[in-house]
């Protein structure tokens, strides 16, 4: 496949699903929020965040991690290819930056 193919393929494959990705953002709290939220503990506790830890939280969709880790004091940054799940996150104030959409 020449390269001229295969970036037309990365950028329909990119649209398809960021569109996926926006849409499902106003169901995912209530289809995965519960399970999503009884790993946020065990996985910080394994990273061993505390408070002024640095973390990057990447994919971090609705930022149940990134609120997670503000909660315990770190110092977060939390990233969505996702514009819309990044805005769905109650915590965005206690986090340095939520980016999405890119």
């Amino acid at each position: 496949m020449s390269s001229v193919a295969q970036a037309a393929v990365a950028e329909a494959f990119h649209a398809f699903e960021h569109a996926g990705w926006q849409g499902a953002a106003r169901r995912y709290d209530d289809a995965f929020g519960s399970l999503t939220r009884q790993a946020v503990d065990p996985l910080l506790d394994a990273a061993q965040v505390r408070a002024r830890a640095r973390v990057l939280d990447v994919a971090s969709g609705p930022g149940y991690a990134a609120a997670g880790a503000a909660q315990r004091g770190a110092q977060v940054t939390a990233l969505d290819f996702s514009g819309a799940m990044v805005e769905m996150d109650p915590w965005t104030g206690r986090v340095l930056a939520m980016v999405g959409g890119f």
